[in-house]
């Protein structure tokens, strides 16, 4: 129910009915301080689990940006080192020291298979011939560039 009502009746001096008299004989106010207690520990939970949630997205964020793999890991260097996830200049440094000090904690910035990464380069007085690129090709060319004997 609400007492505010009730209490404003109170104070203005004038009578109560006896629902409203019995309403206020089972008033217990130990029980509505214990509940705005358990309201407030709730509501300190919820705001802690938010900033919480807001930091590990901020660090999947910061880490992707950075090529980081172990964003755990970034977390507890930032808190250690008490560095502000928001203020760019500082996660830089912060990210290019650990680059330099942990570097298993970084992906590398390599290309997947094996070879030379862009094709190699012709020489420009030798044109590429036909089937060059496949096998068969390869031996074919080989092949024209040996004199014909006579028998």
């Amino acid at each position: 129910m609400n007492y505010t009502p009730l209490i404003r009746k109170l104070l203005a001096g004038e009578e109560l009915n006896a629902l409203e008299r019995a309403e206020l004989a089972s008033f217990d106010a130990d029980a509505l301080i214990g509940e705005k207690d358990a309201v407030s520990r709730e509501r300190d939970q919820l705001r802690t689990e938010h900033l919480s949630l807001k930091r590990s997205q901020r660090l999947q964020e910061v880490a992707k940006k950075y090529n980081c793999g172990d964003p755990d890991f970034l977390d507890y260097v930032a808190a250690k080192r008490n560095v502000d996830l928001d203020n760019e200049q500082a996660v830089g440094e912060l990210l290019e020291e650990m680059r330099k000090n942990s570097p298993h904690c970084f992906y590398s910035r390599i290309q997947s298979g094996g070879g030379a990464v862009s094709a190699p380069s012709r020489p420009a007085d030798r044109p590429e011939e036909p089937f060059e690129q496949d096998r068969i090709g390869r031996i074919a060319v080989r092949l024209a560039g040996i004199p014909e004997k006579s028998f």
